[in-house]
């Protein structure tokens, strides 16, 4: 069976007078549209104390006011359950061990949710799930931030918003 991987990015605002940050999280459905509900989000977010946890769990995002929408990265059969999905990213673990994006467009340094997220979509860049060239791995940082600033500008709807991260040039009829 097929399994569609995304990124979810929410957005946060820490006070009405900033911007605000995207909270990232890897999610994955077998279904063919993000509209079908629940789905699988794979996470690290605060947890008491202020320390990061991981969190694995089933949600409905249409259910969420502060999803921004989906980044749509890949639909694979590399991975044929959301066991191995969990299996490869539960061992990243919450806490910084020292990893950081490869590559000159990644976060700036430090360890978040983001960081986290692009550790896994290295994993799955490596097992063959995500077969994109190099030079689009390496932008993947920037190429989603740009995806979700997308997304946030686009008038709210009851349908999740997503976007995929590689769009076929105009003219190509892909």
């Amino acid at each position: 069976m097929r399994i569609k991987v995304g990124v979810a990015l929410y957005l946060v605002r820490t006070s009405y007078e900033q911007q605000g940050y995207y909270h990232w999280a890897i999610v994955a459905t077998k279904e063919e549209s993000w509209q079908s509900q629940p789905v699988r989000v794979y996470e690290i977010k605060r947890g008491s104390g202020g320390r990061f946890i991981q969190s694995f769990t089933s949600e409905r995002l249409d259910k969420s006011n502060a999803l921004t929408g989906i980044v749509d990265l890949f639909t694979t059969d590399v991975y044929s359950s959301f066991d191995q999905i969990l299996m490869r990213v539960s061992n990243i673990g919450p806490e910084d061990r020292g990893w950081r994006f490869p590559g000159r467009f990644g976060p700036p340094a430090g360890w978040d949710c983001s960081t986290w997220v692009l550790q896994a979509l290295q994993r799955f860049y490596n097992d063959g799930a995500w077969n994109v060239p190099e030079e689009i791995f390496l932008k993947a940082y920037t190429t989603i931030l740009n995806r979700g600033s997308e997304m946030g500008a686009t008038p709210r709807s009851a349908a999740i918003r997503s976007i995929p991260l590689i769009r076929a040039p105009r003219g190509y009829g892909y």
